[in-house]
């Protein structure tokens, strides 16, 4: 019985070392694609978004780095592109806005994710806000 010990021990210090560890690749791109072609771009470095582009008909609109550099934890599933509904398209609009919800469940208030809004407004940046809850129907506004 003695002996089978050491064998034991043999074998499976053998098997852990042809063991492999799996390499872990994280995505360095984002795209998403809206209906009508027009989609939103979100280049991550290190699990942080570090640029941001909106591609809306023909032309690509930029959001800021200083802007990119606030956001974390985006919850990519709401992302969406919202415009004028005046217009038919955003191509058209003479505003349109890209917003998503960011945060960890310990973020929620009320039930809800602060929400951001990324806006454009005469095809330039406007700025950057979020949106908490603070009561049950009532939300905060204010600069990201």
């Amino acid at each position: 019985m003695r002996a089978l010990i050491p064998i034991a021990f043999f074998l499976l210090a053998t098997l852990s070392a042809f063991a492999h560890r799996d390499r872990i690749e994280h995505p360095q791109a984002l795209a998403i694609i809206f209906e009508p072609g027009d989609r939103a771009t979100f280049v991550i470095t290190n699990s942080v978004v570090t640029n941001i582009t909106l591609h809306i008909g023909s032309k690509d609109y930029a959001i800021p780095a200083a802007e990119c550099a606030k956001l974390r934890d985006i919850q990519f599933e709401s992302v969406a592109l919202l415009w004028n509904g005046s217009y038919k398209s955003a191509t058209e609009a003479d505003y349109f806005y890209l917003r998503f919800d960011m945060g960890t469940e310990s973020a929620k208030a009320f039930g809800e994710l602060p929400r951001v809004e990324l806006v454009f407004k005469g095809r330039k940046f406007e700025e950057a806000t979020i949106k908490k809850k603070t009561a049950s129907d009532t939300w905060q506004y204010s600069k990201l």
